[in-house]
Parts: structure tokens; C-alpha cells; sequence
């Protein structure tokens, strides 16, 4: 079964971490089920600090 996260999009190993505090390269990231879970997602905290003027892209996660 895929499970997607969102990324960076100019910088697609950099993830939305678990936590949804910001994007790392490193840190565990946010996953979601299906594709509709992680565009949902980006609609409702498109005003959050961490996705506001950003554009990310939803990919699907190497997990």
C-alpha cells in the first residue's frame, strides 16, 4: 500500500517531519494513507508558519 508525504518542491529531500514543525532531510517525516489525506492536509494548514508561501509537492514516501 503507498503512503505519501509532502516535500519541498524545489528541494524534494527535505520533508514535512512528523511533528508538522518543518521540513528535514533527516527527521521522520509525515506520512499519510492516501494521496487525498496529504492534499487535505496542505488545505487546511496552508496558513500554518510551516506551509505559508511555500510550495510543496506530495510525493510518495520511501517508507
Amino acid at each position: 500500500m503507498d503512503e505519501y508525504c509532502l516535500c519541498l518542491r524545489d528541494n524534494p529531500h527535505f520533508r514535512l517531519t512528523r511533528d508538522g514543525q518543518g521540513f528535514d532531510a533527516h527527521a521522520e517525516p509525515m506520512v499519510f494513507a492516501t494521496y487525498d489525506e496529504a492534499y487535505d492536509y496542505t488545505l487546511r494548514h496552508n496558513t500554518s508558519p510551516q506551509l505559508e508561501g511555500v510550495s510543496v509537492e506530495i510525493v510518495k514516501s520511501d517508507a
